[in-house]
Formats: structure tokens, C-alpha cells, sequence
């Protein structure tokens, strides 16, 4: 259960207009610790957007050079405080937080070092630590990759309990071919990390099956990219959905390759946490001048099928597409383009309207030249917060890396505006069973809870109150808009993201 965090959103609503908001800056940079750390290279935010993970894997620990680490932050007002010691990597060059995942409440982390000698020659390797209130502690044991030059850990997903894990080696050799590679997924079974049934290889030789991966919410669900596969022309790309079936992970739904050669379709991807939204990046797409395109789909029960048209990059080149985060319920989607205006790296946000994607807000830039900010992205599961990773930032050191993280929640399209404006706290958000929502004044009117079609699922009629709880224990997980109607007919709109009771 998370701990209450207080979100307010103001959206307003009343006049047919669209109206954006500047997204704002959260604290200040947080830079690597030394030069040529690569700070940013991989991040990750729990799903309040509270706690944020960075990986650096060219960090020199303890045991070496490039043997990396991973810091976690929490936030406590308008400030960045790390949570617990560097979790550091075991061996030199093993590229400890080259990928890094939080679950949904921060508290349990998975962590790549994709080229890890510890079992054999870049292996990989992947591990999970716990928070127990005091510092980060391994759970069970380190993953490796099965077979030399794996590079195990180059991609990781996690659940929302953090009780499943899925990793990618997009180099090993498989049955398939030579860098075909492949995907594996555990579960923790109280002790240790027990594979959930077969390998899931590449289709063919040279895939790099496994550079991108994520899992849904509930871990039944995982998507797979694999940027080099050839069906529609070299290093068109694939993406690849499959499902949990108790026993074995089985293909949902059909292939979805890039549009022509060289688009590296599946250099990135994720789900939604309930599993019926999927994002894929192609960073390289050739028939839109390599600018690069994301294109997104929604599961109809038998089939993938477009939701709304391909998104596409601006900037040729720009690799618009190598990075990209969905919220939780797949509303909102952050794309990076980190090789824009030499490399100083662009982000943008956009929210999907029911039929289309809309740009929203500005473009988030770099803060100089050869920066690739954009690298990583993460948002939180509501849509409030995104952080960027610009890894050759230079602002405490040559290469030393940086992330900044942004305050989104007011950079949202809407299509009415209130008469007043509304501060209005909704906590805890997400939620599991139960949420408040605090006034800023006592109030007559009435509260309907919506689900994400516009039906309303609860009702509430309120009369001088100022505290008001809602009781959404039998509701399904996923995005749920609470709106506030007055006497007066001025209305209010917030968001709550109800997660899966464990």
C-alpha cells in the first residue's frame, strides 16, 4: 500500500477550448556522481512518481571500472533526497544499471548489468533488491545470462508487486540463430526468483530479440522487442505480445513489424499496467526521413489494431521513438528523441483523446549540445510526472550524466475551463480500495466517479463538506476520473489510478 501522497490537478471545465500548460522542473538536475559516469542512462518512477531510480553504468564502484550503480531518490517537497546507500555493481565492466525498473509502490527494484563476467564472458546478469525502511537488500538470487555474450539485462519490467520479472539478452545465440535472443521471466516464490516457463526466442538470426522489453501490471502480460528483425526488410523491426497461460507463455495477437527497412521497430516499447495498451518506438524509419514514429495499439479480444494514426518524429534523424513510457492505463505517452539538435535530445507528451494523440505541453530539451537527453524516460502511473536521463551531461563532470525530472500534471488537453480555479487534494493516489478527497471549502453538489469510457460507476451527494471518502474496492484496476459538480453548475475534474489489491 502506498503511503498517502497529495495530488493536485486542476483542470477546468466549462468553455469548448483546448488550453495547454508549461510543464515545470522538480528540484534540481541530479547529476552523476563522477565524470564519464553515464548518469541517466537507464530511470525509473514508482507509480505515485514519489520514488525515482538512476542508473549510471560507467560509474566506478567499488569493484572497478564500468562496474556501475544504481541510486534511488525519494522526493520530499521540491527536492530529490537519496534513499539508502549506491547500489553498486560486482565486477568491472559489468555495466551495473545499464536497465532499471521500480515496482509500482518503489520499494522493490530490478536492475541489468548486461555485460557481466560473473557467470561467463558477458553473460549478464540481472538482480532484484528490497527496501526494508532502512537500505536496499538483494532478493534471492543474481539471474544470468545463459550463455557467453548474452547481455542479460539489457532490458528489465518488473509488476506492480514486484513479485515478477522479465529480462532480455538481445545478443545470445539461440535455436533461432546466431544473435537472435531471447527473453526470460521469473517469480518469486517467498525464497527465489523460479523461471515462468520456456524461453521466449527470436524469430530468426540476428533479431535482438530482447532489447526492449516491459510486463504488465499484474505480470501476466509481456511485450518484446526485436529492432533487427528482417520480415519487412532489413532491420525492419518486430514487436511481439504474449500472455501468461499458468504454464507457458503463449503469442497474443500478431506480429507487429516496422513499415520498411532500417526502421528498428521494437527499439523500444511498453504496455500498459492493464495490459491492453501497447506502445512500440522505431527510431530510425526511413520512409519518414529517419525521423522515427511510435505507433500504438489497443488489444480488441482477438487482435492488435491501431490507436489512433502512427505518431511521428520531426527532426530527420532525431531517433524520435528510442525511449517511450506509457502511464497506467495508456493515456498519456512520453517519447524522447535523444539525438536531436546534435544530440542535445528532445522529449515530448502526448494524451490520447479517445481518437488521435494530441502534442501536449512544450518540448522538453536538453540542457546542451551532445547531451541525448531523452536516453530514458519514465512517467508515473497517473501521467503527473516524468523523468528524462541525459547520460553525457556535463554539469558535474565530462559524461558525468544527469536527470531532471518535471512536474507534467497541468500540461494536460483539455476541452472545458472552470470559472474558478480549484486546489483540490485526492490521496492516497493511486489507491487500492479507498480515496479521499479534501475541499478547500465546504461544499453542496454532488461527486461522480467515471471510469475511463464516461460511465459513471459511483455517485456521491454531499452537503457542507469539506472531507469525502469513496469506497472503489469492487472496481477494477486502471485510470478513473473523479468529478466534482456544484450547485452552482461549475464543475472540477481530477484523476485517481486504482491499483490490484494483493
Amino acid at each position: 500500500m502506498k503511503k498517502p501522497t497529495y495530488t493536485s490537478l486542476f483542470l477546468a471545465l466549462q468553455f469548448v477550448v483546448q488550453m495547454t500548460f508549461a510543464q515545470t522542473q522538480i528540484g534540481t538536475d541530479i547529476d552523476g556522481e563522477a565524470a564519464r559516469d553515464l548518469s541517466g542512462t537507464s530511470t525509473t518512477l514508482s507509480a505515485n512518481g514519489n520514488v525515482m531510480a538512476v542508473g549510471a553504468e560507467n560509474n566506478v564502484g567499488k569493484y572497478g571500472v564500468s562496474s556501475g550503480h544504481v541510486r534511488v531518490f525519494v522526493r520530499n517537497g521540491n527536492a530529490w533526497v537519496q534513499q539508502g546507500a549506491d547500489i553498486e555493481g560486482d565486477s568491472t565492466f559489468e555495466a551495473f544499471g545499464v536497465s532499471c525498473e521500480l515496482n509500482h509502490d518503489g520499494s522493490i527494484l530490478v536492475v541489468g548489468a548486461d555485460n557481466s563476467d560473473l557467470f561467463i564472458y558477458s553473460a549478464g546478469r540481472v538482480s532484484v533488491y528490497k527496501w526494508d525502511g532502512n537500505s536496499w537488500n538483494q532478493m534471492g538470487q543474481d539471474l544470468f545470462g545463459k550463455s557467453g555474450i548474452s547481455y542479460f539485462g539489457a532490458s528489465v519490467g518488473i509488476n506492480a508487486s514486484g513479485t515478477r520479472v522479465v529480462a532480455g539478452g538481445p545478443i545470445s545465440n539461440t535455436s533461432s540463430g546466431q544473435n537472435s535472443g531471447y527473453v526470460r521471466a521469473y517469480e518469486w516464490n517467498g525464497t527465489s526468483w523460479i523461471q515462468m516457463g520456456q524461453d521466449i526466442n527470436g524469430q530468426s538470426g540476428t533479431d535482438r530479440c530482447g532489447t526492449s522489453v516491459a510486463m504488465s501490471a499484474d505480470g501476466n502480460r509481456i511485450i518484446i522487442g526485436s529492432p533487427e528483425n528482417d520480415a519487412m526488410g532489413i532491420n525492419a523491426g518486430l514487436a511481439r505480445v504474449y500472455a501468461w497461460s499458468g504454464t507457458t507463455w503463449n503469442q497474443m495477437g500478431q506480429d507487429l513489424v516496422g513499415n520498411a527497412a532500417s526502421a528498428y521497430f521494437g527499439k523500444a516499447c511498453d504496455i500498459s499496467g492493464d495490459g491492453l495498451s501497447i506502445a512500440i518506438g522505431a527510431p530510425r524509419d526511413t520512409i519518414n526521413n529517419y525521423k522515427g514514429y511510435v505507433n500504438t495499439y489497443t488489444w480488441s479480444g482477438t487482435t492488435w489494431v491501431l490507436k489512433g494514426a502512427s505518431i511521428l518524429g520531426v527532426d530527420p534523424g532525431g531517433a524520435f521513438g528510442n525511449a517511450l513510457n506509457f502511464n497506467y492505463d495508456g493515456s498519456l505517452l512520453a517519447i524522447a528523441a535523444f539525438e536531436t539538435n546534435i544530440r542535445t535530445g528532445t522529449s515530448r507528451i502526448f494524451e490520447y483523446d479517445g481518437n488521435s494523440w494530441l502534442k501536449i505541453g512544450q518540448n522538453i530539451v536538453g540542457e546542451a549540445l551532445r547531451d541525448e537527453a531523452g536516453v530514458s524516460i519514465a512517467v508515473d502511473s497517473i501521467g503527473n510526472t516524468v523523468s528524462i536521463g541525459a547520460r553525457y551531461n556535463q554539469g558535474n563532470g565530462y559524461n558525468a550524466g544527469h536527470v531532471r525530472v518535471y512536474d507534467i500534471s497541468q500540461i494536460v488537453t483539455v476541452n472545458e475551463i472552470a470559472l474558478q480555479e480549484d486546489r483540490i487534494d485526492v490521496f492516497p493516489n493511486p489507491f487500492q480500495e479507498r480515496f479521499t478527497i479534501q475541499l478547500n471549502e465546504s461544499l453542496n453538489g454532488k461527486i461522480v466517479v467515471r471510469n475511463s469510457l464516461g460511465q459513471a460507476i459511483e455517485e456521491k451527494n454531499i452537503s457542507q463538506q469539506k472531507l469525502v471518502q469513496i469506497e472503489l474496492g469492487n472496481a477494477k484496476e486502471g485510470l478513473y476520473f473523479v468529478e466534482i459538480q456544484r450547485l452552482n453548475g461549475t464543475k472540477s475534474l481530477h484523476k485517481v489510478v486504482k491499483l490490484e489489491v494483493h
